[in-house]
């Protein structure tokens, strides 16, 4: 498993933090994992071990090449499904007789290029079906602002109506070969879903969410052009800013704006 950068690549090699990914997951012997960039294979081989069937999205060839070579016989017994391509053509092999796993219950253990952070978890909230779970590496910065922060963020409320986040370890740059130049973290989110927008126009939604953190140090009902009355009506304070709405606070104020 590697963090990647623009750089280059950077491999895991602390098999704790690999266990400590899988045993995050939850899963038992038989269930699916769906495994984004395994690298050379420490999170893969830590969850074969524990007898989950891995469905892996490498999209460098040679890494590929390797992890058919070294995780051959997991393959040949239906243990692993590796594909070599990107996480992001994942649609196009739900929709064919190869697809065949994805149809039930799954989890996403993943270790992405940090520049496509938000890309990969818009990509994640969409796919149908849904994850149950997912476990993900990312830069410390970023799941902080995820999943610690006080203050919230367009990125922590983009995570969190569809599912709840939790920070659950800091991974130190020492951890990597290469190392890399910033550490990383551990979060898991759990519970994913779309009940949030059963209700709620997604994109009306974020929109909405966009608006109202265009200008940081302006408050809410300023940047949303409402009346103050309106956040009054949700239990907030007049001088409300967006980084002080939880996501059931932006729910509340989108509704009494449209509906």
């Amino acid at each position: 498993m590697r963090a990647k950068r623009s750089l280059g690549q950077n491999f895991l090699t602390n098999q704790k933090v690999a266990s400590d990914m899988v045993s995050a997951l939850g899963l038992g012997r038989g269930e699916v994992a769906l495994e984004v960039g395994p690298g050379k294979g420490i999170l893969t081989r830590a969850l074969l071990a524990r007898g989950v069937r891995v469905i892996a999205f490498e999209k460098d060839t040679v890494l590929a090449g390797f992890l058919a070579e070294t995780l051959s016989g997991d393959i040949t017994n239906g243990m692993l499904t590796l594909i070599n391509d990107d996480i992001f053509n994942l649609p196009l092999y739900t929709k064919h007789a190869a697809g065949k796993p994805f149809s039930g219950p799954y989890t996403v253990a993943a270790n992405i290029p940090y520049n496509i952070t938000g890309s990969f978890l818009r990509f994640l909230f969409s796919l149908s079906p849904q994850p149950l779970r997912a476990v993900l590496m990312l830069e410390r910065h970023v799941a902080e602002r995820i999943a610690q922060d006080q203050k919230e963020s367009i990125l922590s409320i983009s995570v969190k109506v569809y599912g709840t986040p939790r920070y659950l370890k800091s991974v130190s740059r020492g951890n990597f070969i290469p190392k890399p130049r910033v550490d990383s973290a551990v979060i898991s989110i759990d519970g994913i879903s779309r009940n949030f927008f059963r209700s709620i126009d997604e994109k009306k939604f974020f929109s909405l969410v966009r608006k109202g953190f265009a200008h940081k140090r302006k408050k809410l009902s300023k940047n949303l052009g409402v009346e103050e009355a309106l956040l009054l009506s949700c239990g907030l304070p007049t001088n409300a800013r967006a980084e002080n709405l939880s996501a059931d606070m932006w729910a509340c104020v989108y509704k009494k704006i449209y509906e």
